[in-house]
């Protein structure tokens, strides 16, 4: 695989203690990236309480740059996702390489998001002159979890006017430039792929092979209330009426340092 036009790719993966995913998942993207000319940062965020968090994983592969978040508890995927995608941003940003060339990409650990799908992934910011956000919504064959992403691409066709394509999910790559932007919307609900919608990106599908082998390695937790919970708090902070929302919503940066315990690095100055 080869873009040269991209400086550094972070991939941003929330946890719950499931090493043996997490390690499968980075030998693939290894195996998927290994010899590509740009800078490969590995962001892993533990979502539940684990002091020794740092010694789980000490056979990550050479290519990565590294950084596991410990928090303080469990505090669900969406805000997992969004502290990693923070750190990253507050990395990229020190470092310079905050910029349209620098892509983030979020992926789950439980199979459902194959990296053979990275290179198509990736071809989509090649000589990209835009903000793009791109999405890949493989097949899930948990009811729930397949269920809740039809509601929410419903939610976001309505919400942000998304042409029929394009289904909003987890996995999903996007400029580094865009989640700075994003990440310092005044928001009292954070939710990644709304705030990344309203900074009106030219949004894209990214289509892979059909027979790609997925695996579910991991039980879903989301249940219907849980889902319930966050469609509520979307179609009022998110929703056709979000201007009913603004009155509470708070003018400051996505605060992460609140829910982090501790932070351990591999290569990756602090």
């Amino acid at each position: 695989m080869n873009n040269s036009d991209l400086h550094a790719i972070f991939f941003i993966i929330p946890t719950k203690n499931r090493w043996n995913n997490v390690r499968k998942l980075l030998g693939e993207i290894q195996q998927q990236l290994y010899g590509c000319p740009y800078k490969l940062f590995m962001i892993i965020v533990n979502d539940t309480f684990y002091k020794n968090s740092e010694n789980t994983i000490k056979d990550i592969p050479d290519i990565f740059e590294y950084n596991i978040i410990q928090l303080k508890k469990n505090y669900g995927q969406r805000l997992a996702t969004m502290i990693g995608v923070k750190q990253a941003a507050d990395y990229a940003f020190a470092k310079n390489v905050l910029t349209e060339k620098t892509i983030f990409i979020t992926m789950d650990d439980d199979g459902g998001h194959p990296a053979q799908a990275l290179e198509n992934m990736i071809a989509a910011f090649k000589n990209n002159k835009t903000k793009t956000l791109a999405y890949a919504s493989p097949i899930y064959t948990n009811t729930i979890r397949s269920f809740g992403s039809s509601i929410n691409h419903i939610f976001f066709r309505i919400s942000f006017r998304l042409q029929p394509d394009v289904k909003i999910g987890s996995f999903r790559a996007f400029p580094a430039k865009l989640a700075y932007e994003a990440l310092n919307l005044p928001v009292s609900y954070p939710y990644l792929s709304a705030m990344l919608l309203s900074c009106h990106p030219e949004t894209k599908m990214v289509y892979f092979n059909k027979h790609t082998k997925m695996e579910t390695g991991a039980k879903s937790t989301y249940s219907l209330l849980k889902l319930a919970n966050i469609w509520l708090k979307l179609f009022i902070f998110w929703g056709p009426f979000k201007a009913l929302g603004k009155i509470i919503r708070i003018p400051s940066v996505f605060d992460d340092q609140r829910y982090i315990y501790r932070k351990s690095t591999g290569n990756i100055d602090e």
